[in-house]
């Protein structure tokens, strides 16, 4: 049975893995979804191009599901607003629908590893409903970053 459906694939870790001149990256054992015996499970994910970090942008990854929430989203602001489809075009231009291979590797575009700085090495970072992909460099910034903020972001948990 083939199916494609990620609606409750979780992400957590991180990962460093090696980057080859393919641009191909392997895809977290830990992040493969359980499956019965005898079942294929395609992995089928949407990489967008997240340019939010003030250390410069990463590549999202997300379920097809997931993605469609975030329309879902966008849709909701009001049409008069020019955020909407400035959204729309940078979402959805930036974005593209990734399959992990029988190796359990997955192909980074090459624009998007360009404008993440990711060459020879790509750190995975589960957030829990999806991930993002880091040049080394940046995600040390961003790790420095959240473990100075992290006391406070706790906070509003409790």
């Amino acid at each position: 049975m083939d199916n494609e459906s990620n609606d409750t694939q979780e992400y957590f870790g991180e990962f460093t893995h090696r980057v080859d001149a393919s641009r191909r990256v392997n895809y977290p054992t830990k992040w493969l979804p359980a499956v019965q015996e005898g079942q294929v499970k395609r992995i089928v994910f949407v990489l967008t191009l997240w340019p939010k970090a003030a250390e410069g942008p990463c590549i999202r990854g997300s379920t097809v599901e997931k993605l469609a929430e975030l329309l879902k989203e966008i849709n909701a602001i009001d049409s008069s607003k020019p955020e909407k489809g400035r959204l729309k075009r940078l979402i959805g231009g930036g974005s593209e629908k990734i399959e992990v291979d029988g190796q359990y590797r997955f192909v980074l575009p090459q624009a998007m590893a360009a404008a993440a700085g990711i060459e020879k090495e790509a750190i995975l970072v589960g957030m829990m409903d999806r991930f993002e992909i880091w040049s080394p460099q940046r995600w040390a910034a961003v790790k420095q970053s959240d473990a100075t903020h992290a006391a406070d972001d706790f906070s509003i948990m409790e």
